[in-house]
């Protein structure tokens, strides 16, 4: 496995790229490695870059896994994956050549809207992973508890 840190810059490819939705799950990882397969049966071995949508941690595991597990090796892959910087952007990576595969998250439909060239692969979740959290000693057990909340 290789690991890059990345700084996207200024500038654009003109040819399409992918993305890939919020990942971390196992479909995320089949979707993602079938791709990945495809491509090497159709193109032969190829070294590939995958940016991720921060730096590394649990939610990439499945990634790291088919590292592990030699599932890449075994498709004739080299995958590097690249931590995200605080002031890059995972598209910006994609679009300016330095990513061939992104996760990235939500913000996908507006840089499709901002003329950005990208093709999502695969969304991983069927809702967005987001969670609403409170203390445990504010009582609020559902959302009707909410009700009449202002802070």
């Amino acid at each position: 496995m290789r690991v890059a840190e990345d700084e996207a810059g200024p500038g654009a490819n003109p040819k399409e790229h992918h993305c890939m939705s919020s990942c971390g799950s196992r479909k995320g990882v089949a979707l993602l490695l079938g791709a990945f397969l495809y491509a090497t049966s159709v193109f032969g071995a190829e070294s590939v870059v995958l940016q991720l949508k921060w730096r590394h941690q649990f939610q990439f595991a499945g990634y790291y896994a088919a590292v592990e597990k030699g599932y890449f090796a075994d498709a004739d892959l080299e995958v590097t994956f690249m931590e995200l910087s605080e002031r890059a952007n995972a598209v910006q990576s994609l679009v300016s050549g330095k990513a061939d595969y992104v996760v990235t998250d939500a913000s996908l439909p507006a840089d499709l809207a901002s003329g950005r060239r990208v093709v999502a692969l695969a969304a991983t979740f069927q809702h967005s992973p987001l969670a609403f959290l409170v203390l445990e000693s504010s009582g609020i057990r559902s959302f009707r508890d909410l009700r009449g909340k202002n802070s």
